[in-house]
C-alpha cells in the first residue's frame, strides 16, 4: 500500500521568477520514494528558464558535515505568470526519519533566466517512520519567544543525551525537532517539566554571585550550534548530591561574548573563528577552566 506525504514550505519572492510557495508531495512505496516538486512561477514577461535541483541528505560526522546527492533533475521550459514547473525524482533506497536516524532531505534549486535573473532555493521534506514504541517526553518551558532556532537546537539536544525523544511545545518549532530528532506531540502524565531536566531560567550575564554549598565540579556537556554553545556543568556536594543552584559565574575569552547564565549552564554567542576559553569562578573552590574549539 503507498503512503502519501504532503509538505508544502513558504519560501521568499524573487525579482523576475518567484517560487513562493513551492510544495514536494512524496510516494512511499516499500523501500523506494517519488517525489514531485512543484514551482510556481511568477515573472513579468514570457521567458526561458533553467532549472536545475538535486535532492541529497546530511550525513553528520563530528568535526564535518557530508551531503549525498540521491537524485538531480534539469528542466528547461518557456515560463510566464501563473507557471507551474514540475519535477520529479526518485530516492531508492529511502531514508525514513526517526529520532535515532533524524535524515532530513533537501531539494536544492537553482533557476536561471533568459532575461539574466538567477535565483538558488532549498525546500526540506522528509519520510516519517513510525513514532517509537517508549516515549519519553518532556515539556519545553513557555516564554521564551526571544529564542532563535540556535537556543532551542542546542536546548533539544542537550534533552536527548538525557534520553529524551518527544516534547511538547509550540508548532513553529517543528523544523528544528526534525532536525535534532525529537517528535513534536502533546503531552501526557509522562512527561516531564524542562525544568527537572535542564536550566529554565537563563539570568542576564551579571548574575548575583550565591547558591548552596558543593564539593565538586565537572562539565556534563556541551553542544554547539551556528552560533551559539550551550555548557552544562554538573555540581555535587560531599555525598554526591546534585546541587541545583551552586555558586557559580561565567567568563569568557576569545571571539565570543557570554550571552546569558542559567543555575548551572550558560549560552556563549561565538563572534568569530577560533578557540574559546570559559572560566568557571566559584567561591572557595579552584577556578574549571575549558576551551572550546
Amino acid at each position: 500500500m503507498k503512503a502519501r506525504l504532503l509538505i508544502t514550505t513558504l519560501l521568499a519572492a524573487i525579482s523576475l521568477a518567484a517560487a513562493a510557495q513551492p510544495a514536494v508531495e512524496t510516494t512511499v512505496d516499500g523501500g523506494k520514494a517519488e517525489v514531485r516538486l512543484t514551482i510556481p512561477v511568477k515573472t513579468s514577461q514570457v521567458q526561458t528558464g533553467t532549472f536545475v535541483t538535486r535532492i541529497l541528505y546530511r550525513e553528520y560526522i563530528p568535526g564535518r558535515i557530508i551531503e549525498h546527492v540521491v537524485a538531480e533533475s534539469r528542466n528547461i521550459e518557456h515560463v510566464w505568470d501563473g507557471k507551474n514547473v514540475i519535477q520529479t525524482f526518485e530516492v531508492d533506497p529511502v531514508l525514513l526519519w526517526t529520532p535515532a536516524t533524524p535524515t532530513v532531505y533537501y531539494a536544492r534549486t537553482s533557476a536561471e533566466f533568459s532575461e539574466g535573473a538567477k535565483e538558488n532555493h532549498e525546500t526540506t521534506f522528509l519520510f516519517r517512520g513510525p513514532r517509537p514504541a517508549v516515549i519519553r517526553g518532556a515539556v519545553l518551558p513557555a516564554g521564551k519567544e526571544g529564542w532563535d532556532e540556535d537556543h532551542w537546537e542546542c536546548c533539544l539536544r542537550q534533552l536527548k543525551l538525557q534520553g529524551i525523544n518527544a516534547v511538547a511545545g509550540p508548532a513553529s518549532l517543528l523544523p528544528v525537532c526534525d532536525y535534532v530528532g525529537m517528535v513534536l506531540m502533546e503531552a501526557d502524565d509522562s512527561f516531564l517539566p524542562y525544568a527537572r531536566i535542564l536550566d529554565e531560567d537563563f539570568f542576564p550575564v551579571g548574575r548575583e554571585f550565591k547558591g548552596g554549598a558543593f564539593s565538586k565540579l565537572a562539565l556534563a556537556a556541551t553542544f554547539r550550534s551556528k552560533t551559539l554553545t550551550l555548557v552544562q556543568v554538573q555540581a555535587t556536594d560531599r555525598n554526591n548530591r546534585l546541587v541545583e543552584n551552586p555558586p557559580i559565574t561565567f567568563e569568557v575569552s576569545g571571539p565570543a561574548v557570554l550571552e546569558s547564565a542559567g543555575k548551572a549552564s550558560a549560552f556563549i554567542r561565538h563572534t568569530g573563528p577560533g578557540p574559546v576559553t570559559v572560566t568557571l569562578k566559584t567561591k572557595n573552590r579552584p577556578n574549571v577552566v575549558m576551551t572550546l574549539r
